[in-house]
């Protein structure tokens, strides 16, 4: 007859060593959750990429207006000047990036177009010489520096237009990005009132989370539990 006790002794053995295999791997997963994020959220995502965007088809234009108005040079159409520098649009992109122009929205409450203008001028300006030098080296024939520098004031007219038009669409289509408060300090006021105010609508105080008591009548907001 077959005995059934040394597998009930094994079984129930098994069981004993998986259960801190178990708590250790449910501790290790509640330890890897912050409450701050690692990563930008979908609403900044959609917002840098629009900015892209708007950046590429601003440069593109610009390129297009330049170059028509010139007429090309040296047997060599407007058109293939074109075609050379459209090349580079994925490179102004970059460089761009490189100037902290699409993640300033996600790190700063009010953050406006005003607020781009010196990093935009340094990046257009660094992007005109190396795309002189593109032209110089790969390009059909040299671009006068007379073109280069109209070309980098009508794309910083568009860039700042467009920009300005990308951030209010965006705000209006967008429903605004709701917020906790925790705790509370002497300057929770005037960081609602920011919140709060037009040019920063893409933010919404809903709450707060404090062990003052009164402290909703005095920042207008709903407490929402205490730590």
């Amino acid at each position: 007859m077959t005995d059934f006790a040394p597998l009930v002794t094994e079984a129930q053995v098994a069981s004993l060593d998986a259960g801190p295999r178990l708590r250790q791997a449910r501790a290790r997963a509640l330890s890897s959750r912050t409450l701050v994020a690692r990563g930008y959220g979908r609403r900044d995502w959609v917002l840098r990429r629009l900015l892209a965007v708007n950046d590429a088809i601003c440069l593109a234009v610009a390129m297009a207006l330049v170059m028509a108005i010139s007429g090309g040079q040296q047997g060599h159409s407007w058109e293939e000047y074109l075609l050379y520098g459209s090349i580079t649009l994925p490179a102004w992109v970059v460089l761009f990036k490189m100037y902290g122009l699409y993640e300033r929205d996600a790190k700063r409450l009010s953050h406006s177009t005003l607020d781009d203008l010196p990093s935009l001028f340094h990046g257009l300006l660094v992007g005109c010489l190396l795309m002189w030098c593109w032209f110089a080296a790969v390009g059909p024939a040299k671009v006068l520096f007379v073109e280069i520098l109209v070309f980098g004031v009508v794309a910083m007219a568009l860039i700042v237009a467009g920009r300005v038009l990308t951030r209010a669409c965006f705000v209006r289509l967008v429903s605004p990005e709701r917020v906790l408060l925790i705790g509370t300090g002497d300057t929770s006021g005037a960081l609602i009132e920011k919140m709060r105010a037009t040019a920063s609508r893409r933010l919404q105080p809903i709450g707060m989370v404090s062990c003052i008591k009164g402290a909703e009548l005095a920042l207008s907001l709903p407490r929402l539990g205490c730590l």
